[in-house]
């Protein structure tokens, strides 16, 4: 498992590759840093950039609401969509109480 951010006690250090309280990316020094949405002097997201990972994100920017980021896996799951306004696929499913896979979901 990684460590929570605030389960580290040493001050945060960017180019270590951990992202640390401060922190929103830290992809190594400046020199090895592949990472287009990070800047690696800073450890902060480049300007433009929304976001650097996730199911929702696409070459630094957020994918657009109602974009699907994970297709529903049985008939008591749908769809999940991206929000536009976070890099998270949030995990959407029936309702409670919705009667689905012979009413055994």
């Amino acid at each position: 498992d990684e460590p929570l951010k605030t389960d580290l006690v040493s001050p945060p250090v960017c180019g270590n590759y951990f992202v640390e309280v401060g922190e929103d990316c830290d992809c190594g020094s400046p020199a090895t840093c592949r990472d287009s949405c990070c800047d690696a002097a800073t450890c902060k997201l480049r300007q433009g950039a929304q976001c650097r990972e996730g199911l929702c994100c696409d070459q630094c920017r957020f994918k657009g609401a109602g974009t699907e980021c994970r297709a529903a896996t049985d008939e008591c799951d749908m769809a999940d969509l991206c929000t536009g306004r976070s890099a998270e696929c949030t995990d959407r499913f029936q309702r409670n109480g919705q009667p689905c896979q012979n009413n055994n979901g």
